[in-house]
């Protein structure tokens, strides 16, 4: 009676092509897991930003009155920043004005305006809270400083650039 023991060279192989087959699949699942966690992420900060800025200009340490701008939220360079007005009594705020806090965004994430065209800039507050009308300078793609019209009550997609998820906010 002759007992095997071990595998054959064909059971190894078979067991070699499912693990294959099973890592092929499951890195697919990974990437768009990552995806929608970068996603995920850019909501959440977006979220927490607006809602920052807006305390900022409702806090209103500068003393802005009427529509003038008392905080802003900013985008460049992948960072969302909130804005206040400088310690002068009066002050507007601009997205030059004193950062309160920045928030990272992966760069696989773009944030667009309802035109789907114009990417987001800036979003002002009056010390109310409300979005006002705001020009503000902001660096472009090409590194030169340009003025531009911050979002008025416009909705706000983000856009992972490796996906198709977007998120709409009103």
């Amino acid at each position: 009676m002759n007992i095997q023991l071990g595998f054959t060279l064909i059971e190894t192989m078979i067991i070699v092509t499912i693990i294959g087959i099973l890592a092929v699949s499951g890195s697919a699942f990974t990437v768009n897991w990552v995806r929608q966690a970068e996603l995920n992420t850019a909501t959440a900060s977006l979220e927490s930003a607006i809602n920052l800025a807006r305390s900022a200009a409702i806090r209103n340490a500068t003393g802005v009155v009427g529509d003038q701008t008392s905080g802003h939220l900013c985008f460049s360079s992948h960072t969302l920043s909130v804005h206040i007005g400088s310690d002068t009594v009066g002050a507007k705020s601009t997205c030059s004005s004193t950062s309160l806090y920045n928030f990272k965004i992966s760069s696989n994430i773009t944030i667009k305006t309802a035109s789907e065209t114009d990417n987001f800039n800036c979003i002002a507050f009056n010390n109310s809270g409300q979005v006002v009308n705001s020009i503000v300078e902001v660096v472009n793609n090409s590194g030169q400083v340009v003025k531009v019209n911050c979002t008025m009550n416009s909705p706000l997609t983000l856009i992972n650039i490796g996906g198709s998820a977007t998120y709409a906010f009103k």
